[in-house]
């Protein structure tokens, strides 16, 4: 991924993190965005196709793509208190937990020179 498409995918990707788009919000349409942003439709379609395989977007028919309904989602800093933050930042009850855990989609995010681990659990 080149510069200018690393740039639109962190964008995209800012606006869900940031709660410009909210979940179940419907992205604009693939000519908007690519008038937009300033960018080729197949580098669009890379970015769209990344952030739909790390869930932070779902594809909805052939070219409408959807912020996904999430119950919980965030990132935390790698260490061995991961599920104890994880339950306390969200006020978690074990229940809850073990829920969020087993149906989690978790990916590991560079932060600084630091990792975290970046989590999504579906309602569905």
């Amino acid at each position: 991924m080149g510069p200018k498409t690393a740039k639109v995918y962190s964008t995209i990707r800012g606006w869900v993190v940031d709660g410009e788009l909210s979940p179940g919000d419907k992205l604009p349409s693939e000519r908007a965005l690519c008038e937009q942003l300033n960018v080729g439709r197949t580098a669009l379609r890379q970015v769209l196709g990344r952030l739909s395989a790390e869930g932070i977007i779902e594809a909805h028919n052939r070219s409408a793509y959807r912020v996904p309904k999430t119950l919980i989602e965030g990132s935390v800093p790698l260490s061995d208190g991961f599920l104890e933050e994880l339950r306390d930042r969200h006020g978690l009850t074990p229940e809850g937990l073990r829920y969020a855990v087993e149906r989690a989609q978790v990916s590991l995010v560079p932060v600084g020179d630091r990792w975290a681990v970046a989590y999504r659990v579906s309602m569905d």
